[in-house]
């Protein structure tokens, strides 16, 4: 069912209904065989892909009522985005453009390609990632000022660059400092100052007006060309391990696209955008929480259905890695029955030994 559908059937049943305020989310189960090979999180012992493959299939019910339950408290709509037709001409395109783009890729570009969507048919939009959970009942375009700039989080530059001693770290592709290098190759060959800032997609509110102002997908097959040659270009002023973090990735493009065309933002503060990294504790002020370890047994520890451990961790309190390998390597093995353990194998032996006196005095 198309949007301009929905909207006529929505008027028919409710006629002083009106395209106000929408919240939408995406998620579309990747192919195995699509998978990013990443390395995984720090609590974990597989893939970053394969491990948010498996939460957010197993927390779907959870994270989509969550969200649904927020858009209906400050009285807006809600779509969560799956597969269909439409993605699937999108994915292709994407594909046909630049065969090497990942799944994950073509995906971050639809979710923005959405947020452009609806602002055309609705006043107000905010795009949750499936990740997001939100924990207020505060209503996020009262908080912020979407008529006229983007409401957006952002990472302070931390890329780590030291030409003097020529020492170069080399990132995985979606690290923040990545997307901090791609943006500043692609604003500096063109003769663009860049202000060092790195967004983050995965909360993001505007409207119509101040979406409009990005110009996000603006002569994007020629961009996404560009984009190609950065990172083929053998003759950069960029070193190879620099490099090597390029990529066709949306935050990129959308750093690029603010610097570019000038675009107002209003930055989330740490509340409206809570990332949970590692063994981070929630904040109880969080308002969205954005859980980037995909551990939402933090937010919802009572869930039985998962059985694995939660650590929490001091603050400058750093676990050694062994210690997190041992400890989750085996965090979806079932609780022991009751009896069973060492206490059960002393009683065991206690039977077996008054067993054999008995055996000896009959003899």
């Amino acid at each position: 069912m198309s949007l301009e559908t929905w909207m006529a059937k929505k008027r028919r049943r409710d006629p002083s209904w009106q395209p106000d305020k929408v919240v939408y989310s995406l998620y579309i189960d990747i192919p195995q065989e699509e998978l990013d090979d990443m390395p995984p999180y720090k609590w974990d012992n597989i893939s970053k892909s394969e491990r948010t493959k498996l939460q957010m299939n197993l927390y779907f019910d959870k994270l989509r009522n969550a969200q649904k339950e927020y858009a209906k408290k400050i009285g807006a709509d809600y779509f969560l985005f799956r597969w269909d037709e439409e993605y699937a001409e999108f994915h292709l395109r994407m594909r046909t453009l630049q065969p090497t783009m990942s799944y994950y890729d073509i995906l971050n570009f639809w979710k923005v390609h959405l947020f452009t969507y609806l602002s055309e048919h609705f006043d107000k939009v905010l795009y949750l990632d499936f990740d997001v959970i939100p924990n207020t009942d505060e209503d996020f375009f009262e908080a912020h000022d979407c008529k006229n700039t983007i409401a957006i989080a952002h990472f302070i530059n931390d890329a780590i660059f030291d030409v003097n001693t020529e020492r170069v770290i080399a990132y995985d592709i979606r690290n923040p400092v990545s997307k901090y290098w791609n943006t500043h190759a692609m604003l500096h060959y063109r003769s663009m100052e860049y202000d060092g800032l790195v967004y983050n997609t995965a909360i993001m509110g505007g409207t119509s007006n101040s979406i409009d102002k990005l110009q996000y997908f603006f002569h994007f097959e020629e961009l996404l060309e560009y984009m190609r040659w950065l990172q083929t270009d053998d003759h950069s002023m960029y070193p190879s391990k620099i490099r090597q973090g390029f990529g066709f990735d949306n935050e990129t493009v959308f750093n690029y696209r603010v610097n570019e065309n000038k675009t107002p933002m209003t930055h989330l503060d740490q509340n409206w955008h809570h990332m949970i990294m590692g063994s981070t504790e929630i904040s109880p002020t969080a308002k969205l929480i954005h859980m980037i370890n995909k551990r939402f047994d933090m937010y919802w520890p009572e869930d039985e259905s998962v059985t694995q451990p939660i650590l929490v961790v001091p603050a400058g309190v750093k676990l050694q890695k062994e210690r997190v390998i041992d400890t989750e390597r085996n965090w979806n093995k079932p609780e022991p029955k009751p009896g069973a353990g060492p206490e059960r194998k002393k009683k065991v032996k206690k039977k077996a030994k008054k067993a054999k006196k008995k055996v000896s005095k009959k003899k």
